[in-house]
C-alpha cells in the first residue's frame, strides 16, 4: 500500500514536469515582437518619426495620415532635368499615395529601411508653412528581387526639406495637430529606385 501511495505521488510529480512546468528543459518560444507605435500628430518631430516608422513598416494608411490634403512632393530637380518627360516637378498626395501603394504591396519588396538625421526647426521661407525641417543623411534602402529572382538593393541618399502646417484641429488636450504639407527632395538614387 506504502508503495502505491509513493507511485501515485511520483506520478503526479512527474505530470507537471513532463508537460512544460518550470522546470521544463524544452525550448522557450521568442517573444513576441513589441508593438508598433505611432506618435500623435502633435509636433513636426512626431511626424517624421511617424514617416520613418510607416516606410519600414510599409503601412500606407500611417503613411498617408501625417501629410496634409494639399500636399507636394517635389522630386530632385537633377533628376527632373536628366529625365525629361519621365520624372515630374512636383505631384500631389493622389499620386503620392498610388506610388507608395505599389511600393509598399510589392511582394518583391522584402525589407524597407530608412534613416536620417532631422535639423530643428527653422522659420519656412514659404508663408503657407508654418515652419522648415531640414533633413540631412537619408538613406532609403529598398531590399527586392530582380528579374532573375535574385536579391538587389535599391538606394537612395541626400537631404529634404519638409514643411509643416498647423491643421487647425486640436487634440482633447488642445494640442495642435501637424500634417506635412510639402516634401522637397535632394536624394540622389542608385539601382533604379
Amino acid at each position: 500500500m506504502k508503495h502505491l501511495k509513493a507511485l501515485r505521488f511520483l506520478v503526479l510529480l512527474a505530470v507537471p514536469l513532463l508537460s512544460g512546468c518550470p522546470f521544463s528543459t524544452k525550448p522557450k518560444d521568442d517573444p513576441p515582437p513589441p508593438p508598433i507605435v505611432y506618435k500623435p500628430a502633435t509636433s513636426p518631430e512626431n511626424l517624421l518619426e511617424n514617416l520613418q516608422t510607416a516606410y519600414t513598416n510599409k503601412n500606407i494608411f500611417e503613411y498617408l495620415a501625417i501629410f496634409s490634403g494639399a500636399f507636394t512632393f517635389v522630386f530632385n530637380p537633377d533628376d527632373v532635368e536628366q529625365n525629361p518627360g519621365e520624372i515630374p516637378v512636383s505631384w500631389g498626395i493622389a499620386e503620392e499615395q498610388f506610388a507608395h501603394e505599389q511600393l509598399f504591396d510589392d511582394s518583391e519588396v522584402f525589407a524597407i529601411a530608412l534613416t536620417w538625421s532631422p535639423q530643428d526647426r527653422e522659420v519656412s521661407e514659404i508663408p503657407q508653412a508654418d515652419t522648415k525641417i531640414v533633413i540631412n543623411n537619408i538613406r532609403l534602402t529598398v531590399e527586392t528581387l530582380d528579374d532573375s529572382g535574385g536579391e538587389r538593393t535599391l538606394l537612395a541618399e541626400g537631404d529634404a526639406w519638409f514643411y509643416f502646417i498647423k491643421t487647425g484641429a486640436t487634440t482633447d488636450e488642445g494640442d495642435s495637430l501637424w500634417a506635412v504639407w510639402r516634401w522637397e527632395d535632394r536624394t540622389v538614387v542608385t539601382g533604379g529606385l
